[in-house]
């Protein structure tokens, strides 16, 4: 029995992801234990993680104009390429504001005593922490609300597809 339509590209998307998550954790512990010549920053330590926007920009750089085209052809598919559409852009960007002030804090050492404590650490560390969790406390509870609202029509058209 073959999966069809939407399953298949959510399998693939789950290698993908398993595969990105295994080379990230590769990645990061030879910059961690440092055990190779070439020294490298944080920001190129995870290049799995940019790696992964990268691929969600093509996704939807495809869909939008699959988004688009179904506005008038087939409103029915419309609901679930706008779902993708917007799903693939909150999760790209909540990603990317997160990776990036993670790699820039490490970068720069702005948080240079481990363990950090509100009271031990620096306002500029106290920032950029904020900066990487705030987006992820904003957009899942945002992600999964919307999809809760829209879970009976949502769940056909992705049937269906």
């Amino acid at each position: 029995d073959r999966a069809e339509g939407c399953n298949v590209v959510s399998s693939l998307f789950s290698d993908l992801g398993r595969f990105l998550c295994f080379v990230l954790v590769v990645s990061v512990s030879m910059k961690v234990d440092n055990s190779s010549d070439v020294l490298y920053d944080w920001e190129a330590a995870f290049w799995p993680c940019w790696g992964l926007e990268g691929v969600i920009a093509l996704v939807v750089l495809l869909v939008l104009p699959a988004c688009l085209l179904s506005s008038v052809t087939d409103p029915r598919k419309l609901l679930m390429l706008s779902w993708v559409l917007l799903s693939g852009l909150a999760l790209g960007s909540t990603s990317f504001i997160s990776m990036y002030n993670i790699a820039y804090a490490l970068d720069n050492k702005v948080c240079s005593n481990p363990p950090y404590t509100p009271s031990s650490g620096s306002t500029r560390c106290l920032q950029k922490l904020q900066l990487s969790i705030w987006p992820w406390l904003v957009f899942l509870p945002a992600f999964a609300i919307a999809t809760s609202l829209a879970k009976r029509p949502l769940a056909v058209a992705l049937h269906d597809a």
